[in-house]
C-alpha cells in the first residue's frame, strides 16, 4: 500500500465519519479483529465519503459563484466567501479548493443566526495566514492554526468588516496578482520525450511522500491540448484530456478542474507523474496541478 493510496483513498474515508458527524465508526475500525465488523463498518466509512462529497460539491458551487462575482467585481488578493447552513465538516476543504483555483488566500465561513459563525481559512505558501487574521483579531472571537490553514470563529454581526479587514491584510501580506504566488517546480522538462518508465520508477524511490517530502512537481513546457476535454466523475467535476509535443502524446488528468477552461494555444503544465491501471492495461498519465499560457 503506498502513500498515496493511505493519503488519498484510506485517509479520506476514514475522515469523512467524522466531518459528517460521528468518527467513531473509524475507530472502531482501526480497533476491530472481527471481518464481519470491519466489513460493515468499511461500508458506513464509504457511505460517509459519498455523502461528504455531496455536500462538499454543493458548497463549492455556491462558494465558486461568489467568488466569482467578488473577482469580477475588481481585484482582490483575499477572499471571504459565507451563508448560513454550509456544513462544518466540509468548509475547510472547500476553502482548499478554492485556494488552490484562484491561488490566493480563503475564508469559508458557516453563519450562526447570529450573523458571526465558524470557518475555515486555507493560504498559499507565499504567505502566513496567522499575520493576516491577526491583523483581523477585533473582528474575529477565536482563531488558530498556522501559516498555510487556520479555524477562526467570526463574531456576531461581524462578517463585513472581517471581509474587508481579511482583505486589507492579505494585500499586505501576500504578493499581488493571479501569478504573484509562484508555483514550486522540481524540474523542467521540455515536451514529453523525457517522460518514461525510467523516470517514473525514479521518483518512486523517493516515496513515501507527505509533508516534509512532497511529491515531485515537474514543469512541462511547450504543450498542446489534443482535441476536447472529457469531464469525469459522477457529477463532471473532474478533466481528463491529452496533451501533444512533437508528435507523441500523453493523457492528462486535472481533479476538480471540471468548471476551469484551459488555456488555447501553447500551455506549460505542473504535473505530477502516475501510473495508471484500467483494465489491465497500465498507462503513465500526468496529473496537473497547475497550467499557464506559455512563457517563452
Amino acid at each position: 500500500m503506498s502513500a498515496g493510496t493511505l493519503g488519498f483513498v484510506l485517509g479520506p474515508r476514514m475522515n469523512a465519519a467524522g466531518r459528517m458527524g460521528d468518527a467513531g465508526a473509524a475507530v472502531r475500525l482501526l480497533v476491530s479483529d472481527s471481518a464481519d465488523e470491519q466489513q460493515t463498518l468499511a461500508g458506513q466509512l464509504e457511505q460517509a465519503n459519498r455523502e461528504r462529497r455531496q455536500v462538499e460539491g454543493a458548497v463549492l458551487a455556491v462558494a465558486e459563484r461568489d467568488v466569482q462575482a467578488m473577482l469580477e467585481a475588481g481585484p482582490r488578493e483575499g477572499l471571504v466567501v459565507a451563508a448560513s447552513g454550509w456544513h462544518p465538516g466540509v468548509i475547510g476543504i472547500v476553502a482548499s479548493r478554492l485556494k488552490e483555483a484562484h491561488n490566493r488566500p480563503v475564508a469559508v465561513v458557516s453563519l450562526d443566526a447570529d450573523g458571526g459563525g465558524k470557518g475555515s481559512c486555507r493560504g498559499p505558501v507565499c504567505g502566513d495566514l496567522m499575520v493576516a487574521l491577526e491583523r483581523c483579531r477585533e473582528h474575529l472571537a477565536g482563531f488558530g492554526g498556522h501559516r498555510m490553514a487556520a479555524g477562526i470563529v467570526v463574531k456576531p454581526g461581524c462578517l463585513e468588516a472581517f471581509r474587508a479587514a481579511f482583505a486589507d491584510a492579505c494585500r499586505e501580506g501576500y504578493p499581488r496578482g493571479d501569478n504573484a504566488c509562484m508555483v514550486r517546480i522540481d524540474a523542467w522538462l521540455n515536451g514529453l520525450a523525457q517522460v518514461d518508465q525510467s523516470l517514473v520508477d525514479g521518483l518512486a524511490r523517493l516515496d513515501p511522500f507527505g509533508e516534509g517530502n512532497p511529491v515531485p512537481l515537474l514543469g512541462i513546457r511547450h504543450l498542446r491540448v489534443a482535441g476536447e476535454p472529457v469531464r469525469m466523475g459522477k457529477d463532471g467535476r473532474h478533466v481528463r484530456f491529452r496533451v501533444e509535443h512533437a508528435k507523441q502524446s500523453m493523457q492528462a488528468v486535472a481533479f476538480g478542474w471540471g468548471d476551469r477552461p484551459l488555456p488555447s494555444g501553447v500551455i506549460d503544465v505542473a504535473a505530477e507523474l502516475r501510473e495508471n491501471t484500467f483494465r489491465e492495461r497500465t498507462q503513465i498519465e500526468l496529473l496537473v496541478r497547475h497550467v499557464r499560457s506559455h512563457a517563452p
